[in-house]
């Protein structure tokens, strides 16, 4: 979740993500909405993954084989993210949306289980959306500074590269790590 959000912050640097908490929410006081986020966050990730990874990837799966199954998933994994009350997608937000999907859809077919899918997604759910209504909170210009000598001579900006690319290695290797472990266990 830190190699996600720190990866968030480095693209938000550069390109706008347009997050905002929906109209709808605003009006409700900060616990109550605190409340409404963990637990929508919540129920996020245990409906989507067992619909997506579960009901929808692990038939795929048996008759067409792993990329298949993960490449269709991920697709409509990204293309349900597509609706009418997020206006505000863009191509880099959606760039996320359809990598996390591919990361599930690994993840579960890996460990042959929905369940840690369902505990990062949820997880990342409720830390993205506290980290969209922080921004929310933030003037616009704020976010994103207009010139890439000032985006580059940010030490912050180093700092989050640096974390993604840890974290992004880090994931690998225990993917990989993963995968061998399960190669050598005998099937229950």
């Amino acid at each position: 979740m830190l190699c996600s959000l720190s990866l968030q912050w480095v693209v938000a640097r550069l390109v706008p993500l347009h997050y905002s908490i929906p109209e709808v929410l605003q009006p409700f006081p900060p616990a109550s909405l605190l409340v409404i986020v963990l637990t929508l966050s919540a129920v996020a990730g245990i409906v989507e993954e067992a619909a997506f990874r579960g009901y929808m990837q692990t038939p795929i799966e048996a008759r067409h084989g792993r990329t298949i199954a993960i490449a269709v998933v991920t697709v409509l994994f990204g293309a349900a993210h597509l609706t009418d009350w997020q206006s505000d997608m863009t191509w880099a937000r959606m760039g996320f949306i359809v990598a996390a999907g591919g990361f599930y859809g690994l993840l579960a077919t890996t460990v042959r289980s929905i369940l840690p899918g369902v505990v990062i997604h949820a997880g990342g759910n409720m830390v993205g959306i506290l980290w969209i209504w922080w921004l929310s909170t933030r003037r616009v210009e704020d976010q994103v500074p207009t010139d890439l000598q000032d985006i580059v001579a940010d030490p912050r900006f180093a700092i989050g590269c640096l974390v993604s690319i840890v974290g992004t290695l880090g994931a690998v290797w225990s993917f990989r790590r993963l995968l061998a472990s399960l190669r050598r266990e005998p099937p229950a």
